[in-house]
C-alpha cells in the first residue's frame, strides 16, 4: 500500500511533513478507500438520465476553478480566466 500511495502521489502537488518526508495528499488517501456509496450515487444519476463520468468531469473543472480563484486571491493575483467558460 505505501508503494501504491508513493506511485500516486507523483502525479500531484508534492506534501512534505515536518522532517522533510514526502507525504501523500488528502485526495491520494482517499482514493484508496472503497466508496460503496458512489456505486449508488452513479446508478441514481443513470436513472435519471445523467451521464455519471461527464457529472463529475463538470463538477472537477469547477473545483479547479476555484481552488485557483482561491490561489490567485492568497498571492493577490488577477486571475487568467480565458480557459474557463463562463
Amino acid at each position: 500500500m505505501a508503494d501504491k500511495l508513493k506511485s500516486m502521489s507523483k502525479a500531484h502537488t508534492r506534501y512534505y511533513d515536518s522532517t522533510g518526508a514526502v507525504v501523500p495528499g488528502a485526495t491520494t488517501i482517499t482514493g484508496l478507500l472503497n466508496k460503496p456509496a458512489l456505486v449508488l450515487w452513479a446508478n441514481r444519476l443513470g436513472l435519471e438520465g445523467i451521464d455519471s463520468t461527464k457529472y463529475v468531469d463538470k463538477a472537477a473543472k469547477i473545483g479547479t476553478l476555484i481552488h485557483y480563484l482561491v490561489e490567485c486571491h492568497i498571492t493577490k493575483q488577477t486571475p487568467d480566466l480565458t480557459d474557463f467558460t463562463k
